[in-house]
């Protein structure tokens, strides 16, 4: 098995850090200084809250040999005059990526961003004025997070997307503007979506390989009928209230390593059609009614890695017997079933991490 490099894995937890840790830990770690050194290892997450001292961030953000930059602002407030400065200096050329949570202020950025600025990802927690929206096809964004009403507005930046989120309401009508996109992600966040079959249909003409709903509760049989033709590698569906053990069928038949199913409702009956899933890696049955251990007798010979079955309130102890088949498996939890962990060390034993 190949090692982790420690630069690597510098690089990585360096990716979770603001500018300011970045300085801190240079200062005592000789390694992750030449990590910080390197131009594009890694992009730092600078956050501007105008309450703090903007002059001081800017300063370093300046004395940083780290090319790309994030930057998230979380203010109201107008942007301040030393951010402006900066970016008028040359500051814009390391933008990478943008979270903003105002209208106004964004907005503002977006007019004073030159055309020449690298933004590949952009998060917009409300939404923007056509001006604006129609300013977005100047930079080369292939990642996208924003309210389903920018949908409307955006025009062409579609066509260089390969990955879009969707926060709030969303309806077919949106989801008909997907069409022809070469979208490899796709995602309906925070419930809030009225989607139906006819969405499905035109999501199985998309390039899909990983797709979210966190709102399934009007797709039928016959809309994951249709999302079958995807090639997706991962499936989170949250409340599919209308898929039965048959409509489950389909999404077996996917060629999933990540399967995450939220309130599902189809019960054992529906697990049958996973007995000859070969590649599933991951599989979260969370707050699932309906599971007991005559439907977990068909997970033996997957090849599981991580299985959680939290909230599965019909499981309890006897359950476990059926899971012990999986030699693949290293994680499993069992928060709020029947399960206790004294009818768990078997697996325990095994090597198996147990949640409780």
């Amino acid at each position: 098995m190949d090692l982790v490099k420690p630069s690597d894995l510098l690089c990585h937890i360096a990716s979770f850090l603001g500018l300011r840790d970045h300085f801190r830990l240079a200062r005592v770690c000789k390694t992750f200084q030449a990590v910080c050194d390197r131009p594009a290892s890694f992009t730092p997450r600078i956050h501007l809250d105008w309450a703090w001292d903007v002059d001081r961030t800017l300063t370093r953000l300046a004395q940083s040999r780290v090319r790309p930059v994030s930057l998230i602002l979380k203010s109201s407030d107008a942007l301040p005059a030393p951010f402006i400065a900066w970016m008028s200096a040359g500051g814009a050329s390391r933008l990478t990526e943008l979270s903003t949570s105002y209208q106004a202020v964004t907005e503002q950025l977006i007019g004073a961003l030159p055309d020449s600025t690298p933004l590949r990802i952009l998060e917009l927690m409300e939404s923007l004025d056509a001006q604006h929206a129609k300013l977005l096809n100047r930079f080369p964004l292939h990642t996208l997070r924003c309210d389903a009403t920018v949908v409307q507005q955006l025009g062409n930046v579609f066509q260089s997307l390969t990955s879009l989120s969707f926060f709030g309401a969303t309806t077919d009508a949106d989801v008909a503007l997907l069409r022809g996109c070469q979208l490899q992600s796709l995602s309906f966040l925070w419930g809030h979506a009225a989607i139906s079959d006819a969405a499905c249909h035109v999501m199985a003409s998309l390039p899909l390989s990983h797709l979210e709903l966190d709102s399934a509760a009007a797709i039928t049989d016959a809309g994951f009928a249709g999302l079958k033709r995807l090639k997706l590698a991962a499936l989170r569906v949250y409340n599919a209230r209308l898929l039965t053990a048959a409509g489950f069928a389909f999404i077996s038949a996917m060629p999933l390593l990540s399967l995450a199913l939220l309130h599902f409702r189809a019960g054992d009956a529906a697990l049958v059609h996973l007995a000859d899933q070969k590649q599933l890696v991951t599989f979260h049955l969370k707050w699932s009614n309906g599971i007991t251990g005559s439907g977990l007798v068909h997970l033996a010979n997957l090849p599981v890695v991580v299985l959680n079955l939290e909230g599965c309130k019909d499981l309890d102890s006897s359950s476990l017997e059926h899971l012990a088949g999986i030699c693949t498996m290293r994680k499993l939890d069992l928060r709020h079933t029947g399960c206790k962990r004294a009818h768990a060390k078997a697996l325990i034993a095994a090597g198996v991490s147990v949640t409780l």
